[in-house]
This record gives C-alpha cells, sequence and structure tokens, in this order.
C-alpha cells in the first residue's frame, strides 16, 4: 500500500475532495441524527486511510506525522464527527502496529488496516487520584474493574484497546471487543455539547477477564505518562480544520472580513506546525507548546464567532453551519487536556481579561 500514491500531495488531494465533496455537505445531517454513516468510513478506507499510521513494511501506508497532521486537518474541515472517531482509529491502529504480541498483532492488524473501525480508551489515565479503571493480575491474564468513561463510536467499533492501570503502578493496554457482556457494560451514549454523533459511552468493567493473549503491552505508568504529556500538548488538527471551514464559510458571507482575518490565521496555523514538528523532533519545551495549542483553539473560536456574527439571527438555528462549527470549536477547549493546556488555556483567558483591564479609557 505504501506505492499507493505518488507522493503526499497526491493523497492530499483525494482526501480534499472527499471532504469538501461528500463530508462537509453532509455534515448538518450527520450533527441532527446522531450517527456517522457507515458510507464515511467506507470511503475513508477506500482512500488506504485506515492504514495511514501503520507503517510500510506492516502493510500500512507509512505516511509521516507531519502528512498524518495534514489528512486528519483536511477531515476535521469536513464532518469533524467523523474526523474525531477516526482519530481514535489511529491510535489503536498504532498500539497494535507496535506490540511485541505478534499473535494479536496478526489477528487484528489486517483486519483494521482493511475497513474494520476501531476505538480506543484511555483518557481516564490522566486524571488525578485514584485509577478510575484496575487491572488485577489473575491466572493467564488480567482481571480489569472499574470505569473507562470515555469511549468513542460504541456500537460500530470492532474493538478497543484500553488502559487499565495494576496494583504495581503498570499500565496494562488490553484489547476488547466493541460488544457488551455481563462484565463489559456501555452506557447510553453521551450527550455531548458537539460530536454525539461519535456514540461515545462510558465502559464499565465488572470484574472483565482479559487473556495474555489480548494485552497489547504492560508498561511503567510514569513512562507513558511523560510521553502522553508530550503529545497531549500538541495543537490538534482537528481543531484547525474547523477553523479552515469556518474561515472559507466566512468568505461566503461576509468576503471582506475574511480576507482580513487570513494572513492572521496563516501565521497561527503556521505557528501550530512548528510546535508539533518540534514535539516530534524530541523536543522537552513543554509549556511553549501548550500555549500554541491554547492559541490555535482560541483562534478557531474567534474565526467561529465571526462567522455566527456574520450570519446573524439565522446562525442560531441548528440548520445552519455555523453554529455546528461554534460548538465544535467550544469542543476542543478540553478534548485532550492534561494540566499542561488547562494551565495553558486560564492563561491565556487571564492575560486577555488583564489586557482588557490595562486598555486606556476613554
Amino acid at each position: 500500500m505504501a506505492d499507493r500514491y505518488a507522493d503526499d500531495d497526491a493523497l492530499l488531494r483525494g482526501v480534499e475532495a472527499l471532504s469538501d465533496g461528500s463530508l462537509w455537505p453532509a455534515a448538518l445531517e450527520v450533527d441532527r441524527r446522531g450517527a456517522i454513516p457507515a458510507s464515511h468510513f467506507a470511503a475513508l478506507n477506500e482512500l488506504g486511510l485506515f492504514a495511514m499510521t501503520v507503517p510500510a513494511e506492516l502493510g500500512g501506508l507509512g505516511l509521516a506525522s507531519s502528512t498524518i497532521r495534514s489528512v486528519l486537518r483536511i477531515l476535521g474541515a469536513g464532518c469533524g464527527a467523523t474526523a474525531f472517531a477516526f482519530a481514535q482509529h489511529g491510535g489503536a491502529l498504532a498500539a497494535l502496529a507496535r506490540t511485541a504480541n505478534d499473535e494479536l498483532r496478526r489477528a487484528w492488524l489486517p483486519r483494521l488496516i482493511d475497513g474494520e473501525l476501531a476505538g480506543t480508551a484511555f483518557a481516564h489515565v490522566r486524571r488525578v487520584g485514584p485509577p478510575a479503571l484496575r487491572a488485577s493480575r489473575v491466572d493467564g491474564g488480567w482481571r480489569t474493574d472499574g470505569e473507562a468513561p470515555w469511549a468513542t463510536s460504541w456500537g460500530t467499533a470492532a474493538v478497543f484497546s484500553v488502559a487499565a492501570v495494576s496494583d504495581d503502578g503498570e499500565l496494562v493496554w488490553v484489547l476488547v471487543p466493541g460488544r457488551s457482556s455481563a462484565s463489559l457494560v456501555p452506557s447510553a451514549p453521551m450527550e455531548l455539547v458537539a460530536f454525539g454523533a461519535t456514540r461515545t459511552v462510558s465502559l464499565d468493567f465488572r470484574a472483565h477477564e482479559v487473556a495474555d493473549s489480548d494485552v497489547l503491552e504492560v508498561t511503567q505508568i510514569e513512562r507513558w505518562r511523560e510521553a502522553d504529556r508530550r503529545g497531549a500538548v500538541r495543537p490538534s488538527p482537528l481543531c484547525l480544520g474547523i477553523g479552515d471551514r469556518a474561515l472559507r464559510e466566512l468568505a461566503l458571507v461576509a468576503p471582506e472580513r475574511a480576507a482580513s482575518l487570513t494572513a492572521w490565521w496563516e501565521a497561527v496555523t503556521a505557528r501550530a506546525d512548528a510546535a508539533s514538528s518540534a514535539i516530534d523532533a524530541g523536543s522537552d519545551e513543554i509549556a511553549p507548546v501548550a500555549a500554541v495549542r491554547t492559541e490555535t483553539v482560541l483562534a478557531t473560536q474567534a474565526i467561529a464567532n465571526a462567522l455566527m456574527a456574520a450570519v446573524g439571527g439565522r446562525a442560531a438555528g441548528r440548520d445552519h453551519p455555523a453554529q455546528l462549527l461554534a460548538r465544535q470549536a467550544l469542543f476542543y477547549v478540553v478534548q485532550a487536556q492534561n494540566d499542561d493546556g488547562r494551565a495553558a488555556t486560564l492563561d491565556a483567558i487571564a492575560r486577555l481579561a488583564q489586557a482588557g483591564t490595562d486598555a486606556p479609557k476613554n
């Protein structure tokens, strides 16, 4: 599959055609119905994107991180819900690609490359306090107890990678089927401010046993947290895609206003690309990258708000794309938020408030 496209530009042109021609025209309907059409995932698979995070030697596209971010940004400008659910698939697929459990990889990697959707649940590990989901060693595997509160694509994903904390402070990554049982009980889909169509649920693990054959990895939790700390502060390409779309929609109703924002938005996105590339290169400068991530979130909100203002009262209706983009932009204030991201966001808002206080009064 690595030679499927002549170059990255050819791949990205195909993604853009799908995003503009199919995903964006359907985005409002996806939001209203609260369900992502199977045809969206089929179209992504047709482009080979189900394999984009997998190395070429394992049958994937072997895309560079920067190209993967470009793909997700373009998809985010199409249907935000589809893009968000698909990004979770990439995380689970990457875990399978790097696992030392050869048998598990052989069983699942070809299926997920070929169009079966996967999900993941690990955000609970970022929480302060006792582990939300525990793993206890039993004969031949692990028993899991507790809650994984954020699992996207329930009812659609075939399998989920899930992280649980052992009594010894290890992080145990397991692969669980995407179906309920007496020991694995999903909540009703969450009513979210945006992306309700992703069918995100909380998973209740009730002494749910996972065999060693379904374990992806066991690692020290502090080692994982350090890597996650660096990764979580990257600017979200999905959020950037929302900003791109909002600016394009603004150009349709207020072209002069859109033109006045274009150079600024391009500078914001350039800083986002540079910050992500720095993390890819191994930078440990967390705070500056977190600040850029916050800048992209607030800039996306500003453009979405500008679109709302330009459209006027019609933008308040659920049948107008302006409100959809504004709600999606709001979601990224909290998505993938860790202590560094939270501090950067609150600091940025405090500076804005202080600047307003210090401004000269007429």
